[in-house]
């Protein structure tokens, strides 16, 4: 099981939200490579990082940091998303060392451009963000959903070639109440793809209740402020789980 620890980028600091809502956010880290040393000290082999500001449609991104990351710890693959919606800019994060884009408000509303992307770039390098409110896939932020049921458009975007989906239960995000394991337990059933847990992941409970369901749909899971607020240790995860 691949475990993603998570640096959430806004205005240059490491933060957490809560349900995505930028009014309820927490400054952990003044400086994100501080956060990613500590995860990398503890046997990280990957980073989920979350630039905020571009997944808020800001003028500004976080990239020089996300630069700087990839240059700093070159033995880890990080895994990028917030925002990508032009083949240009995937290329850009490609090029300066990001390993995997997640895409996800891009999907929902031109999936042609995914096709491009999975052309271009390769299966590997390209996530989905199966960003579920109340079953229906929300986008730009979390601030808008669709008519669109998280099952649907899973299917739409494996039937395009996507090989991996990041599955948060929005609701749960930033909460510590546990993975939606029944609704990740649903989309395993539903759909052939690697799924990636996120939201609301509270403890090692958790891993375990995600090991149980069909290994070759599960990819692993993205662990946020679950390792801030020392629910647990990062390296007590990936000797258990890793």
């Amino acid at each position: 099981m691949n475990l993603y620890p998570a640096i959430d980028l806004h205005h240059g600091r490491c933060v957490r939200l809560q349900r995505g809502d930028r009014k309820k956010e927490k400054v952990y880290f003044e400086n994100p490579l501080d956060a990613a040393h500590w995860f990398v000290e503890q046997g990280a082999t990957w980073l989920h990082v979350v630039d905020l500001n571009r997944a808020f449609g800001d003028d500004t991104d976080n990239r020089a940091i996300i630069a700087e990351m990839v240059r700093t710890f070159p033995q880890v693959r990080i895994q990028n998303g917030g925002g990508i919606r032009r083949i240009a800019d995937m290329e850009a994060l490609l090029e300066i060392g990001v390993y995997r884009l997640v895409l996800g408000t891009v999907a929902v509303k031109q999936p042609a451009v995914v096709e491009e992307a999975l052309n271009r770039l390769g299966t590997e390098r390209i996530a989905v963000a199966l960003d579920a409110h109340q079953g229906q896939v929300a986008t730009e932020g979390w601030v808008k959903t669709h008519d669109l049921t998280t099952i649907e458009f899973a299917r739409s975007m494996a039937e395009l070639g996507v090989r991996y989906g990041i599955y948060t239960d929005i609701a749960r995000d930033g909460m510590l109440t546990g993975l939606d394991i029944n609704g990740l337990n649903e989309l395993a059933q539903a759909v052939p793809m690697r799924l990636i847990a996120s939201g609301g992941l509270q403890s090692l409970s958790d891993l375990e209740r995600l090991q149980q369901l069909p290994a070759e749909r599960i990819d692993g899971a993205i662990l946020g402020r679950a390792l801030y607020e020392k629910q647990f240790q990062l390296k007590d995860a990936i000797e258990r789980f890793g």
